[in-house]
């Protein structure tokens, strides 16, 4: 403001719409993507990294599989695949080696500037023919996903009060151990612990499935080795990687800011205004393809038509 109370500048421009930029913004990126691979286009998937929308079997899968196959169908050959995701079902996993296959995609490169949620890493890892990253890219290890119950205060303060008993009365080792063990089940049964804990292992042998079918031959170190750092080993917990250390674990990862700097920056930038238009609409994330956006979260955007490329 001026000191007569007007604004400074009255002709000033209007802040764009943050869906509007997000679209510039994506179309100048598919065009860059363009130049580089002529028979390539970009799918682009990014979440709010604070509480986005995870990778869930219902949307991302069913509204990635239809834009793959409209990209397909519009006689892409090489998928360029930018995600920055978190969390999500890994049955997703499988279901989009299948929809990936299944189209025919020659190539698909995946570009992971920011970072990759435990479920986005697996499904990278899958799918990947050339792995896009960023020496600090935050690679999240591989996560079990079923929640297991805790038993309440009342079943777990019984369980020790009947543990403390058996523990103080005489008999032999072994009938104390059966029946310390039968009370044990007995409260992971009620609270659905035991269900739970079924259900993880479960998940954890589909996750050993995935890497002995998709990504062994990927590998440039030994399968336990990995194993470790994305899905944990004994009394040792999973840990992840960054982008600079996950070249030392699996073949054709690119570390962009050093051997690419152009796509680092342009892919860094375009994750920014992603960013920007989830902090300002409210949007929790942004599923894109040249002339359709599909976002998440509180406001729907408009399908957009496609800008001529200059």
């Amino acid at each position: 403001m001026n000191p007569f109370g007007l604004p400074s500048n009255p002709f000033q421009a209007q802040p764009q719409d943050p869906v509007q930029n997000f679209h510039k913004a994506f179309m100048e990126y598919e065009k860059k993507i363009k130049e580089r691979d002529p028979n390539g286009c970009l799918l682009f998937y990014s979440s709010k990294i604070a509480g986005g929308q995870p990778l869930d079997s219902v949307v991302f899968l069913t509204l990635t599989s239809k834009m793959m196959g409209q990209l397909r169908r519009s006689g892409c050959k090489n998928l360029w695949f930018h995600i920055t995701a978190f969390g999500g079902d890994i049955r997703t996993v499988d279901m989009m080696k299948k929809v990936v296959e299944d189209l025919g995609f020659e190539e698909v490169n995946v570009i992971a500037p920011l970072r990759l949620g435990s479920t986005a890493s697996l499904t990278s890892f899958v799918i990947y023919d050339k792995l896009y990253v960023n020496t600090n890219t935050i690679i999240d290890p591989f996560n079990i996903t079923i929640q297991i119950g805790m038993p309440n205060a009342f079943e777990l303060n019984t369980f020790l009060e009947v543990m403390d008993f058996l523990m103080k009365s005489p008999g032999k080792g072994k009938e104390m151990e059966d029946a310390i063990r039968t009370q044990a089940y007995s409260l992971m049964l009620s609270s659905g612990a035991l269900f739970g804990y079924v259900e993880a292992t479960k998940e954890q042998k589909f996750i050993r499935d995935i890497l002995e079918s998709y990504i062994q031959g990927k590998l440039l170190v030994h399968e336990e080795e990995f194993e470790e750092v994305f899905l944990g080993a004994g009394d040792r917990i999973s840990t992840g990687l960054t982008g600079r250390r996950l070249k030392e674990y699996l073949r054709n990862v690119i570390v962009m800011d050093e051997e690419d700097p152009e796509l680092s920056q342009l892919s860094l930038e375009k994750e920014e205004v992603a960013q920007q238009m989830f902090e300002q609409s409210g949007l929790g994330g942004v599923l894109a393809i040249s002339g359709q956006i599909s976002t998440f979260g509180v406001v729907q955007a408009p399908v957009l038509p496609a800008l001529p490329l200059r």
